[in-house]
């Protein structure tokens, strides 16, 4: 399926997701939590939002691809010591924001064929690291070892991302 920026704007403003339609509160929310279970399995079923998930997939994958020079930058500086991994991240969530509101303002590019799975390359197997690894103050030996045996995956990640989408 192809990108349609015009359908795109009309699913974003007509699919309501089940709280938005049973318009409750987020103390009703936890109340009627079983509710809203149901409600959301049938609405991910709905050939609409499938539609709009794909595009806001398309979307999401573009504007990352966008920012990939800074991503790029961000991630050489970690890898140089420059940055440590929390720091990156924070930077990342800056990004992140940035995004989200280009989108939350329906501000939507046409899509470049060349960032198809760029979010996915990047969160997989770069910021997704976050999970195995977390700096601690005063590194002991064996710390050491496993952050340099992080880094190098993080750095053979990183060289194979940025020769596909630079």
């Amino acid at each position: 399926m192809k990108y349609n920026k015009v359908r795109h704007l009309e699913l974003l403003q007509t699919v309501k997701r089940p709280e938005q339609l049973l318009n409750i509160s987020e103390k009703e929310r936890s109340e009627r939590h079983e509710e809203i279970i149901m409600l959301e399995f049938e609405f991910e079923q709905d050939e609409k939002v499938q539609e709009l998930y794909y595009y806001n997939y398309l979307i999401n994958n573009h504007l990352h691809w966008e920012y990939r020079t800074q991503y790029f930058e961000l991630i050489q500086e970690m890898l140089d010591g420059q940055i440590n991994f929390e720091k990156l991240k924070k930077k990342v969530d800056l990004i992140e924001k940035a995004i989200n509101y280009l989108v939350d303002n329906l501000i939507l590019l046409e899509p470049n064929k060349k960032s198809e799975g760029f979010t996915p390359a990047l969160i997989n197997n770069i910021l997704a690291f976050d999970d195995d690894y977390r700096p601690r103050e005063g590194f002991s030996d064996e710390d050491k070892v496993y952050e340099e045996e992080f880094k190098k995956r993080i750095k053979d990640s990183f060289i194979k991302i940025k020769e596909r989408y630079l």
